[in-house]
């Protein structure tokens, strides 16, 4: 859901005390009581007497200090009471902003793609991107193996990424991602990235968890809010979607629907070495269809204040949305913002290409010295989600 932000009210400081004014008021009491006391004073009576002088001058002064002394008083106590709101007001608006930065640090990220072009390479402005819309691609080396071979090579390139990037720690928790596809195969899928992984790293303790976490946002933002990932000091989530041997499902009305192109990743996250972080993922901001720039221009206020970004990854966005993002993030104060739309480069999107999104934007913020920006909409909701990853020198706390 949208972040609930209060929208707090403008703080109206006391007007100061106009002293023109109240020195011109003050003549005029002067002048009617002087009025006053010589029309009524007896004249018999002589003038040199204490008490006329009282009441010709002492009165006037006294009334005219009485009053600019309560009106000082209450002046002051506005001006205080103002300050005292406004530095409640800060004191709120910090807190919302330090529970709006906060991160999970990253310490790898790899994207496997069905294209001859790594994840670093998509992100050069010169690029001359092949166009694969609405294409479901498969691994080019893998044209010609089954899917089982297929599925222990993938579990292979991948494990042997995430043995390399959990050097030093004794336990992993592991989640593993796959497509509906392959879900009912899962047990096959759990012991084939067992093996591989007890191969890649013997000396590693780890725990696979499969069916979950499905929607990217809501598992990032878990562990942005708990005091350890996932109750360990380290958590990684491997994302796979393969098409099987028939890459094409009859649906019932017998219209052909290809299947979604084919990709990986594994995600590193924690780790008991902060200095091995590489990025970070800031919490994800969610909201339906409606309100899209109010949204982003909550999160370009909140997180991007101090670091303009370089690219933004789309995937599952339509082009409304992805028009807003630009129009958002690409105004004078963020300009140069290059868009890349995974589903035109690496084809139709899956149930984990928002994961895929999300390793390619690490591998370039580890490499960069500016932010990236991923947004996607998962194919079982109708919400969008953004998510903002820092480079580690500029992840926010």
């Amino acid at each position: 859901m949208p972040w609930p932000i209060p929208t707090l009210t403008t703080i109206a400081r006391p007007h100061p005390i106009s002293f023109r004014k109240w020195i011109a008021g003050l003549l005029v009491l002067v002048g009617a009581n002087a009025a006053v006391v010589l029309t009524t004073w007896p004249k018999e009576q002589s003038t040199h007497v204490m008490w006329f002088w009282i009441k010709l001058i002492g009165v006037p002064i006294g009334i005219f200090t009485l009053l600019i002394g309560m009106r000082i008083r209450r002046w002051t106590s506005q001006r205080v009471i103002a300050e005292e709101s406004e530095r409640e007001k800060g004191r709120i608006q910090a807190l919302w902003k330090s529970w709006c930065c906060r991160s999970v640090s990253v310490s790898s990220a790899f994207a496997l793609l069905p294209i001859d072009i790594s994840a670093v390479e998509l992100a050069e402005s010169s690029l001359d991107h092949p166009v694969s819309r609405q294409q479901s691609l498969t691994f080019q080396w893998a044209h010609h193996m089954s899917f089982d071979a297929k599925r222990g090579r993938i579990a292979q390139r991948l494990t042997e990424r995430l043995a390399s990037g959990v050097v030093g720690e004794r336990y992993l928790q592991i989640a593993l991602v796959i497509d509906a596809t392959s879900s009912s195969d899962e047990a096959a899928w759990k012991s084939v990235m067992d093996r591989a992984l007890k191969t890649a790293a013997p000396e590693l303790k780890f725990n696979i968890i499969g069916g979950r976490p499905r929607e990217s946002a809501t598992w990032v933002e878990s562990i942005i809010d708990s005091d350890s990932p996932s109750g360990c000091d380290a958590c990684a989530v491997i994302a796979v979607q393969l098409q099987p041997d028939d890459t094409r499902v009859i649906a019932d009305d017998q219209d052909e629907l290809l299947a979604s192109s084919e990709c990986a990743a594994v995600i590193i996250f924690g780790g008991k070495d902060p200095a091995k972080a590489r990025a970070s993922l800031h919490r994800p901001l969610s909201f339906d269809g409606d309100s899209v720039a109010r949204n982003l221009i909550q999160l370009r206020n909140t997180q991007l204040t101090a670091n303009n970004p370089s690219h933004i990854w789309l995937t599952g966005c339509d082009d409304a949305f992805s028009f807003d993002v630009l129009q958002v993030f690409n105004g004078d104060a963020h300009r140069g913002l290059i868009e890349r739309d995974i589903d035109h480069l690496i084809g139709l999107p899956g149930p984990v290409s928002h994961w895929i999104a999300l390793a390619i934007a690490i591998e370039n913020a580890a490499q960069a010295t500016t932010s990236q920006i991923v947004a996607w909409r998962e194919t079982s909701t109708s919400q969008y989600h953004v998510c903002v990853v820092a480079p580690a020198e500029k992840a926010a706390t």
